[in-house]
């Protein structure tokens, strides 16, 4: 079996039929999973997007859930097709840039939301989130579109114009970019850190032409890639201060469909956030005006109350919402083998004789081979161990066991008793330290 064999079958499964059905039925239906374990819900997820073309916003309840489901969904679905929305790294009116990488990825999930509006794309775009991201709101669709400079291939561009604009932007001219808020300018080719891109851009003008656009290695100067066409967008929490804001819910789109983890835990840290801000701002002692929290932060009671404007479905332990539908799930962690290989071997055959299909994600080929070599050298009789199970190269965080559907799912680093941890895009924070060490 391979990968998209296993999303096929999930999203033919009756209960994700039964899921997009509801969804789809118009309004605002509220579903509950009960019963999911391990990543289980990362492929409830997948399989429901392929099938509902539209925005999918994950509410998990903590950071490190949050990352963990991310690196799920993006192995597991389309990495293309994936954003994290992270909190800005900041404590309440800490106005320093501690965290550009976190700044640079919100302001890249508010742009893509544009762009997949725009676009009227047929594919998904899954939003991953946890309580401190959607508790700190963001500028305003209006505000973000009125700030963002669009530069295409072929069309006619004043240097003293972009200049000009992005000066206004608050982006900062320097010799060489090396971090977002940055532009240079020589002669006919201008470079800009955009709050949008891993990476900069460089714009070569023929006369008052764009004759090409391409993201280049701040470290190196070497190109990565040719453009059509580029965002440049400013720093959106500077924008905070002076523009007008809204909550993360109200910006994305009034048909996303929001998936909550533990939605009572990620009310109440929600609720915390403004806690702890309103406390900072009642003893502040600073000369420089300071706006309220109610505008910087979204309260439990305002969440709760936008959450009933979408579909949402929830899966965890804690849930809140008056259910439409609810599903329930045979579903169990994958055991603990403790690099026990004999019993996992004995479960591995119990479950093919249980009709139960066996499927092993692993990391590397490595890996799997010397799984093979592992389970060749216990075989003390003539059954094939080969044809126990299934390998399937996938890095997902846990197994599970689908007593239901007759899948079980185990996973390499379980399997060897491996720490497997999550992984965030940081190319900001990389740059910086290449560029110091250079």
């Amino acid at each position: 079996m391979k990968l998209e064999q296993l999303l096929k079958f999930y999203a033919e499964t009756d209960s994700t039929l039964q899921v997009v059905q509801k969804l789809k039925s118009g309004g605002a239906p509220h579903v509950r999973l009960k019963g999911l374990a391990g990543s289980m819900p990362s492929f409830v997820v997948a399989s429901a997007a392929q099938q509902l073309k539209k925005t999918h916003l994950c509410l998990l309840p903590n950071h490190e859930t949050a990352a963990y489901f991310l690196n799920d969904i993006e192995t597991i679905f389309s990495k293309k097709s994936v954003c994290f929305f992270p909190s800005s790294g900041r404590r309440p009116y800490e106005h320093s840039d501690k965290n550009n990488s976190n700044l640079l990825l919100r302001a890249e999930t508010l742009n893509e939301l544009i762009t997949y509006a725009r676009s009227e794309s047929t594919r998904a775009l899954i939003i991953v989130a946890y309580p401190e991201s959607i508790a700190e709101k963001v500028v305003t669709r209006q505000h973000l579109s009125k700030n963002t400079l669009q530069v295409v291939k072929g069309e006619k561009l004043s240097v003293d114009f972009v200049v000009e604009l992005i000066s206004e932007y608050g982006f900062e001219r320097v010799d060489y970019v090396l971090s977002p808020g940055q532009f240079s300018v020589r002669g006919g080719i201008i470079d800009v850190f955009s709050f949008s891109d891993d990476n900069p851009y460089r714009v070569e003008l023929l006369g008052d032409e764009v004759e090409s656009i391409r993201s280049f290695d701040p470290v190196t100067q070497l190109s990565i890639q040719q453009m059509e066409s580029m965002t440049v967008i400013p720093n959106i929490q500077e924008k905070l201060l002076k523009e007008s804001r809204q909550s993360f819910l109200e910006y994305i789109p009034a048909d996303t469909i929001v998936w909550l983890n533990d939605t009572v835990s990620i009310a109440d840290t929600i609720q915390k956030e403004v806690d702890s801000a309103t406390k900072i701002f009642s003893n502040s002692e600073s000369l420089i005006e300071q706006l309220h929290p109610d505008e910087l932060y979204i309260t439990q009671e305002h969440f709760f109350k936008q959450l009933f404007n979408f579909p949402c479905v929830e899966f965890g332990n804690r849930f809140h919402l008056e259910t439409d539908l609810t599903i329930e799930y045979e579903c169990t962690p994958q055991p603990a083998f403790n690099k026990n290989f004999e019993m996992l071997l004995d479960h591995l055959n119990s479950n093919a004789e249980n009709n139960f299909n066996n499927i092993i994600f692993f990391d590397t080929e490595k890996q799997a081979e010397r799984l093979r070599s592992i389970f060749s050298d216990l075989n003390k009789t003539n059954l094939h161990t080969d044809d126990l199970w299934t390998g399937i190269p996938l890095s997902v965080h846990e197994g599970f066991i689908d007593k239901q559907n007759k899948i079980a799912c185990y996973t390499d680093h379980q399997v060897f008793g491996r720490y497997h941890r999550y992984q965030l895009k940081n190319s900001f924070s990389k740059t910086n330290e290449a560029i110091t060490l250079k």
